[in-house]
């Protein structure tokens, strides 16, 4: 009985501890309509997955080596303190943000943990940035 107490207790612990999830995608503006273009920008959204609060304080981009990495400047919702089932949604019409070079998309914590966004999908925005000539493509 003991030791099933202590696997169980070993168990929770594990499983309590914060995730928290990335998605971004390039959207348009709908506020814009008629022969006005619509602008258009990254946006990522931060989801706290997990059973504990957690506090995001920056999104920032990783490059290969010899390029720099980009912080998010001038966020609108950060820093935040998520609690479980929270999200926010950051935009930026700066897609300099994201480049061909660009290996990884990140949200830090307050502990300095860094939640990335799952690399099949900054492979995905990247070429929608190609495609929508918002990037420079790759000579």
């Amino acid at each position: 009985m003991s030791t099933a107490t202590v696997l169980w207790n070993i168990m929770r612990d594990v499983s309590n501890k914060p995730k928290v999830t990335l998605w971004a995608t390039i959207a348009r503006d709908k506020g814009t309509m008629g022969l006005l273009s619509r602008p258009v920008f990254l946006t990522v959204e931060i989801a706290n997955a997990g059973k504990q609060a957690v506090a995001i304080k920056e999104i920032a981009s990783v490059r290969k080596k010899g390029a720099t990495g980009r912080i998010w400047n001038n966020p609108m919702t950060l820093p935040r303190r998520l609690e479980p089932t929270d999200s926010i949604v950051e935009e930026i019409t700066d897609f300099t943000f994201i480049t061909p070079e660009t290996t990884h998309l990140h949200a830090t914590d307050s502990t300095g943990k860094h939640w990335f966004l799952p690399k099949k999908r900054l492979r995905e925005l990247i070429r929608e940035a190609k495609e929508l000539n918002l990037i420079e493509k790759e000579d």
